[in-house]
């Protein structure tokens, strides 16, 4: 006899969420479960995916009780494994932990081998916007330089600034739940939450441990969304001390006397420092942002420079 085919959707997600990447994985389940899937008796609504250990859960999905299971029926809402493989999982914990995007499971089927299937998907919400706030354009709308040259006697003195106004900039995303010998601690760690009631005082968040990661499975998500909340943004306004020289003109009779027609000496410093900048942003430098963080930070340079002619 030919089996009616079985195709469980959750019809809230694709409303909810926008689609961005799909997995099809088998599901670790029971014999009595199996029976009441066959029966129609499952409901993705409000199912997610977490990771827990090495694996992939299913969390909230409900399988009635089968009617003829007595005991051997399992709670009807228990998290249930994907057979998802190492490399599957690999990259989906990558993503979920570089995008903070939601796993959401979509369709759930009988496959070809009668094998219970579900359909995983990375989703970006799309319909619910209401958390999202509009900080401020990317873009500065005031740029300017300005430069002056002072004189004494055989001496000058050439200072010039550059500044930059109306942006925002969103800081780097530093935080984690998770941290090696290999990451670099920003400024921000000093002044993190370390004790009850530092809540009132700070919003950097407290280093987790092995024991908060061990109970709370889902943590990545809740430090992915403090590096990309309004928490993390800081104005990209700044005044630069751009360029400062000092040059000196030896005068004649010594240039004369060493039988040259001309000769000076000029010390000359770039990108020196900035005369002013946001305070959140802890030493990281305003014009990097807008490069896009692809290249190189601007660096300080120093160059002393001899002319001379016959």
């Amino acid at each position: 006899m030919k089996q009616s085919p079985i195709n469980i959707k959750n019809k809230r997600a694709t409303f909810d969420y926008e689609l961005v990447e799909t997995f099809t994985s088998g599901i670790m389940l029971t014999g009595t479960e199996i029976k009441s899937i066959r029966l129609g008796k499952a409901s993705l609504v409000d199912t997610y995916c977490a990771f827990e250990g090495k694996g992939l859960w299913v969390r909230n999905m409900h399988i009635a009780p089968y009617f003829y299971g007595s005991y051997n029926n399992p709670d009807s809402r228990r998290d249930r494994k994907l057979l998802l493989n190492k490399i599957e999982l690999k990259k989906i914990r990558r993503l979920t932990k570089e995008t903070g995007y939601t796993i959401i499971p979509v369709r759930m089927f009988i496959n070809e081998k009668g094998e219970t299937t579900i359909t995983d998907i990375n989703f970006q919400e799309r319909e619910i916007k209401d958390h999202l706030i509009y900080e401020g354009p990317t873009d500065p709308t005031i740029t300017g330089s300005f430069g002056n040259i002072f004189r004494y006697k055989n001496f000058r003195l050439n200072a010039f600034m550059t500044y930059s106004f109306g942006n925002v900039i969103r800081l780097d995303p530093i935080f984690s739940n998770r941290y090696s010998d290999l990451d670099a601690t920003p400024k921000e760690f000093k002044n993190r939450w370390t004790m009850p009631g530092d809540e009132n005082i700070t919003n950097v968040p407290v280093i987790a441990d092995r024991r908060l990661n061990n109970r709370y499975s889902q943590l990545n998500y809740a430090y992915n969304a403090y590096n990309y909340s309004s928490a993390r943004i800081a104005k990209g306004d700044f005044i630069r001390l751009k360029e400062v020289s000092v040059s000196y003109d030896f005068p004649k009779d010594v240039i004369s006397h060493l039988k040259m027609s001309d000769m000076s000496l000029k010390l000359q410093a770039t990108n020196l420092f900035l005369i002013y900048a946001d305070k959140k942003l802890n030493g990281q430098d305003p014009e990097f942002f807008n490069t896009g963080g692809v290249a190189a930070p601007v660096p300080k340079q120093f160059t002393l420079t001899l002319r001379f002619s016959l």
